[in-house]
C-alpha cells in the first residue's frame, strides 16, 4: 500500500497530486492545482508523465480532483484542467484525463444519461437550520452524446413540507 502526497512546483501557491492504494493499481488524487499557468508548466506535464508510466494508449482516471478552497493560488489550474476536459469532449479520440468519482453521495441508478444520486449513508440527516453541500465530478468519453443541459430534481422527506 502506498499513500504519497507530492507537491509540484506552484508558484505562491499549491498543487499537489495523492497517490494512494495498492502500488500497482494506486489511486490519483489532484488537490488544488496553482494559480495561472501552473496547471500547463507544472501540473499537465506530470499527470502525463504518470499516464505515460500507469496507461500510455489510454485515458488517465483522476479518482478525486479536490480544491482546498476557492483562491486562485490554488483553484486556477483546477478550471485550467476540467477546461481542458470539455474541450478534449469535442476533439476525436480519447481524453488524456477523466475526473472518476462522487463525493458525500452515492449512485443509486444510471441509465443512459440519466442519473439518479443520494445523500452518502452517514450524511443523510440535517438538523434544524442546518446547511447541506454536495458535489460531484463528470466526464464525457465521446461514446455517449455529448450532453447538451443538465438538469436537478430534488426532493425532501415528507415532514419536511
Amino acid at each position: 500500500m502506498i499513500f504519497t502526497l507530492e507537491a509540484l512546483q506552484a508558484a505562491h501557491g499549491d498543487a499537489l497530486l495523492l497517490h494512494y492504494g495498492p502500488a500497482d493499481s494506486a489511486k490519483l488524487a489532484v488537490i488544488d492545482a496553482g494559480p495561472l499557468g501552473i496547471y500547463k508548466s507544472s501540473v499537465r506535464p506530470r499527470l502525463e508523465e504518470i499516464r505515460a508510466r500507469r496507461s500510455p494508449d489510454a485515458t488517465l482516471a483522476l479518482d478525486y480532483v479536490l480544491v482546498s478552497h476557492i483562491d486562485d493560488d490554488h483553484i486556477h489550474g483546477i478550471t485550467d484542467l476540467t477546461k481542458e476536459l470539455v474541450e478534449a469532449a469535442d476533439a476525436p479520440g480519447d481524453p488524456p484525463f477523466e475526473i472518476t468519482n462522487l463525493w458525500n453521495g452515492q449512485i443509486v441508478s444510471h441509465v443512459g444519461n440519466h442519473y439518479i444520486i443520494r445523500n452518502a449513508a452517514w450524511n443523510g440527516a440535517i438538523g434544524p437550520n442546518g446547511t447541506v453541500s454536495f458535489g460531484f465530478q463528470a466526464s464525457y468519453t465521446g461514446s455517449s452524446p455529448q450532453p447538451t443541459s443538465a438538469s436537478w430534481m430534488v426532493s425532501f422527506p415528507a415532514a419536511w413540507t
